[in-house]
């Protein structure tokens, strides 16, 4: 394991974890497979091996960020980019509990549900949400989201959509993480851009 920036105390941590696992290139079973191979590689110059592990893979395969927001309201994020299964956690916590939503993406186990979400009162009980399932794009929030943009549909408050303001914020808190991680010490999005 190689850490590419490694102190909690500037707010960030990225790992890059690398397994050499050789450069010879797997079997090939069929004629078809190995020319369509090299047609590919021979358009852009990547080998198409699968391998995300290889030395010279430069991304972050795991990684972590805490962003404190000028309101006082901290964020930590943690990023495992090479796991056998895709999903997400989610956890608010605040003065009167915690929201907690699990996603299932893709995992090789069956899961009864594909979304969770509970809520825990503080020193209370935890309460499950029923969540309707949904099989349409994203849990349904495709055809909602195409809805609400295009057929301007109606939509309760907590729906509607953030302004250009809040997506360029998001891309810069993004920005502002990858800079810390390549500075090695924290970074804020006003020494980013003026807004």
């Amino acid at each position: 394991m190689h850490a590419y920036a490694g102190s909690l105390e500037y707010g960030h941590f990225t790992v890059k974890a690398i397994h050499t696992l050789g450069r010879k290139e797997p079997p090939v079973s069929d004629t078809h497979t190995s020319t369509r191979r090299e047609f590919v590689k021979a358009a852009d110059g990547y080998y198409r091996d699968g391998c995300v592990f290889r030395e010279d893979i430069d991304i972050f395969d795991t990684m972590s960020a805490i962003v404190r927001y000028s309101n006082g309201t901290t964020m930590t994020y943690a990023l495992n980019a090479f796991m056998p299964y895709e999903g997400y956690r989610v956890a608010f916590n605040g003065e009167k509990g915690r929201l907690d939503v699990r996603s299932y993406e893709r995992q090789p186990w069956t899961v009864p549900d594909t979304h969770e979400i509970s809520i825990t009162r503080s020193f209370g009980k935890r309460t499950d949400v029923p969540v309707p399932k949904l099989t349409e794009g994203h849990g349904g929030g495709d055809d909602r989201l195409r809805d609400l943009i295009f057929r301007n549909a109606a939509m309760p408050d907590y729906m509607q959509l953030p302004d250009s303001r809040a997506g360029a914020m998001s891309c810069l808190t993004g920005i502002a993480i990858r800079n810390s991680i390549d500075q090695r010490r924290p970074v804020r999005i006003a020494d980013l851009v003026k807004l």
